[in-house]
């Protein structure tokens, strides 16, 4: 009786580890498009520090997987993320586009990943994410 219990149990309990959410891998390269001012600037962002910086921010980021705003402006930024989770793999890449708000100094950014969708982020962490995108976008 126990084992006709356990084997149902045990599949349940390995289809839910298998469908929770996985990670992304390992951030490697942000493509990105700047428009601030107008300005259509591409560059990219491979330096370990600024994608540290990156990645902290995007932690930090409050998502609403089922919402779908719409905006009234063109993004900021539009950045590519490139996620390597196995060499023999290629690459994952989640896109995104990025406002940032004047007067408050928040970020609204919108994911096409499945799990995160649209998303704010507080004062403090959507300055250091606008200074990273800034200082690369002016050494292009």
């Amino acid at each position: 009786m126990r084992r006709i219990i356990g084997i149902p149990l045990l599949l349940i309990i390995m289809f839910l580890v298998a469908c929770s959410e996985q990670s992304k891998g390992e951030l490697t390269r942000i493509d990105v498009i700047s428009l601030f001012e107008e300005k259509n600037i591409e560059y990219h962002i491979q330096l370990e520090e600024e994608l540290t910086l990156v990645e902290n921010a995007f932690q930090k980021v409050n998502w609403q997987p089922n919402a779908e705003p719409k905006m009234s402006k063109e993004p900021d930024v539009e950045a590519v993320f490139f996620y390597t989770s196995d060499e023999n793999m290629p690459e994952r890449l989640v896109n995104y586009k990025i406002w940032f708000t004047q007067g408050n100094d928040t970020a609204t950014i919108i994911s096409d990943h499945p799990n995160e969708g649209f998303g704010t982020l507080d004062k403090g962490n959507a300055e250091s994410l606008k200074d990273v995108f800034m200082k690369a976008s002016q050494t292009k």
